[in-house]
């Protein structure tokens, strides 16, 4: 069991208020203490923490703390929620060996190596492998353009994909077609410096983001660089989906 406390205090917190609150931690049955303060830490304390394994994480200032220089591009971050659904499915195809009688439609069939795969679940495996599906799939180039409204993929099938539809009539599909919506969500977060366990450390949390309730964003340097010499960060991003359930 964890406990977690947090302070407010306007100075630094010391060693007696710590072994107060390891005490009372320790009579409720807690085996691990972690204390958090706005305003950090005396020196003194640091020995007693180790002893007692009391963990002790400070923020500090984080508004009056100078940034450091390779932060600064991290002042202003905008969040983006790219959501792309499908619409229409449209194809080519041609009867099979003059069989007529083919219904092209939804619950039609394609012919995977694995046996028969829903032709909506091909498509939309098709779509959301390639470049407009998802915006990891883009280019920078293109993501800096990317915006809402109706778009349309198109793929090319050489040879042509064995089709078939509910009475197991056959046909090949030389072509198929998506029709799908996009809609950009995008929230500016102005983010806060500080640090956690003296690595630098951004925060900032959004409001409403497309679906989502808000969402909560942590950077930090990881020690890294890239080659050209810029420094690497991580990032964790916490969505809060309110009441809604996503599948």
């Amino acid at each position: 069991m964890i406990g977690i406390e947090c302070t407010d205090l306007s100075r630094p917190v010391g060693t007696q208020k710590v072994e107060a609150l390891f005490a009372k931690h320790k009579n409720m049955g807690i085996h691990r203490t972690i204390i958090v303060s706005k305003s950090g830490f005396t020196r003194s304390v640091e020995a007693f923490s180790k002893k007692r394994n009391v963990e002790l994480l400070s923020f500090g200032k984080a508004m009056k703390r100078s940034w450091p220089a390779y932060m600064d591009k991290l002042k202003e971050m905008t969040i983006v929620h790219y959501e792309a659904c499908m619409e229409a499915i449209s194809m080519g195809f041609n009867p099979e060996d003059g069989k007529i009688g083919f219904l092209p439609g939804i619950k039609n069939e394609v012919r995977l190596d694995a046996g028969w795969i829903s032709i909506v679940d091909y498509a939309c495996t098709l779509f959301r492998s390639g470049p407009n599906g998802s915006l990891l799939n883009m280019p920078k180039s293109q993501r800096l353009k990317a915006r809402s409204g109706c778009y349309e993929d198109t793929w090319e099938f050489n040879p042509d994909l064995e089709i078939r539809d509910e009475k197991g009539c056959l046909a090949k599909c030389s072509r198929l077609s998506v029709k799908y919506r996009v809609q950009l969500h995008e929230s500016p977060v102005k983010m806060k410096y500080g640090q956690y366990r003296s690595n630098d450390v951004v925060y900032g949390k959004t409001g409403p983001l497309g679906p989502f309730k808000n969402a909560e964003l942590i950077v930090s340097a990881d020690g890294e660089s890239e080659a050209q010499g810029d420094p690497k960060f991580k990032v964790t991003i916490d969505l809060d989906t309110g009441d809604a359930a996503f599948i």
